[in-house]
């Protein structure tokens, strides 16, 4: 599609954290740095594709009121470069981590949902819509099964991995 780098591709996506740190962090602690800081709004993102995507999820889990969901880049901090985590999402304090990349045959990956260019771009490079409301109707579906589960049976309630990536 594009010819341009992982690193490039993530930025553009979803912009990159304010914290740059390249020394190892522990996961909960680089997740609790990476929340402040944020170089926009979370529950408002000004990269125009996840601020479609946190529209599309705020309508799969049905809630009127858009400031329940935020979304963090955690694009070149700890969480990234240490974790594998590019973005994540939270509601009602439970989490869904994704992963970006420009590799279409990556099928290893840390976080809860990996993206692929083609999930995010169509070929002509428009952003793919249908496919970003696929993903938003399945991170929805974590969260909501997430939050039913109690604290201290799951611990960090998405810590398990999905099984399989989206269809």
């Amino acid at each position: 599609m594009y010819c341009y780098t992982g690193r490039l591709f993530e930025e553009e996506v979803v912009g990159r954290c304010l914290w740059n740190c390249a020394d190892y962090v522990p996961f909960r602690k680089a997740m609790t740095i990476v929340k402040n800081f944020q170089p926009w709004d979370p529950t408002d993102p000004s990269s125009p594709v996840m601020n479609d995507f946190h529209a599309l999820l705020c309508e799969a889990l049905g809630l009127e009121d858009y400031s329940l969901i935020g979304i963090y880049t955690a694009v070149g901090s700890p969480l990234d470069l240490f974790h594998g985590i590019d973005v994540f999402v939270e509601w009602n304090n439970v989490f869904v981590t994704i992963d970006l990349t420009i590799n279409s045959k990556k099928d290893e990956y840390k976080a809860d949902i990996i993206l692929h260019e083609e999930d995010v771009y169509t070929e002509d490079g428009r952003v793919n819509r249908a496919r970003l409301q696929e993903v938003a109707h399945y991170t929805a579906l974590l969260l909501e099964a997430a939050s039913l589960i109690p604290a201290p049976v799951f611990a960090r309630k998405m810590e398990a991995k999905v099984l399989s990536p989206l269809p």
